[in-house]
């Protein structure tokens, strides 16, 4: 086991992007990197209502509802309230589910890139036990601007959030992939 991992933490979100033999887990073990790596999107299904819109129900977060005249518009107002659904589980202290496997019919919806780092960031520090004047101190910096960082209603820049990442182990890796025609 890796610092501060306990076994219910592996596996907390699924790795999706398994790293090459030239990459090297930042936390010891490959098995152990699953706790913060991969995509932070969840899967969603649409379901037509009474009244012919769709509505968009995440299994992992029952919280998180929307819904929209199309399935266009549906998927769209979806990113925004898995947005808002991550945002509210970090703000009331509670974890943030790791993504089910995407299933028959379901949709893939990622989270706003800010949001999904400041996701990243708030589960490696539950999954470490530290806090965020831990943080501060690791980063050198007030503890103010440490719970900016993971603050889902603080503006933080990508410099800020990747350094946070950086000093507990991880790296951030982008991808860019067209989206599907509507």
């Amino acid at each position: 086991m890796g610092p501060g991992l306990r076994r219910e933490d592996e596996g907390k979100f699924v790795e999706r992007n398994s790293f090459t033999s030239s990459q090297r887990c930042p936390i010891g073990r490959r098995e152990e990197c699953a706790v913060i790596t991969g995509s932070y999107g969840f899967p969603a299904r649409l379901e037509p209502d009474e009244e012919g819109r769709l509505v968009v129900h995440f299994p992992d977060l029952p919280e998180a509802l929307t819904d929209g005249a199309d399935e266009a518009e549906a998927l769209d107002e979806a990113a925004d309230c898995l947005s808002e659904a991550l945002a509210a589980r970090i703000v009331n202290d509670e974890d943030i589910p790791p993504p089910s496997r995407l299933g028959r019919g379901q949709h893939w919806v990622a989270p706003d890139p800010t949001m999904a780092l400041k996701a990243a960031l708030y589960s490696a520090l539950r999954a470490r036990r530290m806090t965020v004047a831990d943080l501060a101190r690791r980063l050198d910096i007030d503890d103010r601007k440490a719970a900016r960082l993971i603050d889902p209603r603080a503006t933080s820049k990508l410099t800020g959030l990747e350094a946070a990442l950086s000093v507990l182990g991880y790296a951030i890796a982008i991808e860019v992939h067209e989206k599907p025609a509507a």
